[in-house]
């Protein structure tokens, strides 16, 4: 009835409706979907931060692609003899297919990264949760196993700067500003895996995780999103929130993980030496006055390699 009363509105308010269509509510998943969100978590995170290191790794290894030093020309055969247009034109046609294939790989690598991410609308808390907590637990893993604690600070700490660094500059963000807060990502991811080593009994490592933990990644933020904001990147500034019940829960994964593969590594050295000193203890006991050279030597060997294995997440044999 109010259709034939006012044809030209209902006209209008109909075309309206097909410029701006509803959204449809998205549709809750069944349990057994949640469920199966939850599980993959981890392992897709996991992919995700592959990507990002390969990403990164790929960067360093196309870094000299398109410097100055390549436009320079260069001297023939002989020093005095000059460089042939044939070759100078071979060399121009190289270089842009490294600096291609580079673009390329760095492409390839965003876009694996960016297929693992989870979607923050349609994914839980929980889901969240793992999935970032196996981003990261991955790369601490994978860099541990190549070079144990050591690797594990150094390697995460630079992937994880890098990593910011990239992101920041796929949105816009400046290369000086994108590189102060990768610099202090960094700086925060290192102090959070390193600072558990440094615990002695469980109690102390508990501590040293809830205080540095939570303590970087405040400071890691606050300071992030004063570079932004001086920067004038208010919107992206917003993102870094001190008080973010999800970072500040993530912020223990790295800590906690490190710390309880130390304790566990030193209670299997100790189960499978019940009567041996104390490494401190062990090097005073080496007197050369009192063995012959030959048993002098051989403990020195296994003390070295006994301080070396203290220092890793594991034994190297395991």
């Amino acid at each position: 009835m109010y259709a034939d009363l006012y044809p030209d509105e209902t006209t209008a308010a109909l075309a309206e409706r097909v410029r701006n269509p509803v959204p449809l509510a998205p549709k809750s998943p069944s349990i057994w979907a949640a469920a199966g969100s939850l599980l993959t978590a981890p392992l897709e995170g996991a992919a995700q931060g592959l990507n990002e290191s390969l990403r990164v790794a790929a960067r360093i290894a196309n870094a000299g692609i398109g410097d100055e030093a390549e436009a320079r020309p260069r001297a023939g055969l002989f020093p005095w003899s000059e460089e042939s247009s044939s070759i100078r034109a071979q060399r121009e046609v190289s270089k842009a297919k490294r600096a291609e294939f580079a673009a390329d790989t760095d492409q390839l690598f965003k876009s694996g990264a960016n297929y693992w991410r989870q979607d923050a609308a349609t994914s839980n808390w929980a889901s969240q949760f793992l999935h970032e907590g196996g981003r990261i637990l991955g790369k601490v893993a994978g860099y541990s196993a190549t070079a144990g604690l050591p690797g594990a600070v150094v390697g995460t700490s630079l992937d994880e700067g890098a990593t910011s660094y990239l992101n920041l500059r796929d949105r816009g963000v400046d290369a000086a500003t994108a590189a102060k807060v990768g610099a202090v990502h960094a700086g925060a991811t290192a102090l959070t895996i390193a600072a558990p080593a440094a615990g002695r009994t469980l109690l102390g490592t508990a501590g040293l995780v809830l205080s540095t933990g939570p303590g970087a990644f405040m400071a890691e933020n606050a300071l992030s999103r004063a570079i932004l904001e001086s920067a004038s990147y208010p919107d992206l500034a917003g993102e870094f929130d001190p008080f973010d019940t999800m970072g500040l829960a993530l912020s223990l994964v790295p800590g906690a993980a490190v710390g309880t593969a130390i304790h566990a590594g030193r209670a299997k050295h100790a189960s499978l030496h019940p009567n041996a000193a104390p490494v401190a203890e062990s090097a005073t006991a080496l007197k050369p006055g009192e063995l012959v050279p030959d048993a002098v030597d051989a403990a020195h060997v296994v003390y070295q390699r006994e301080a070396m294995d203290s220092g890793m997440l594991g034994r190297a044999e395991d």
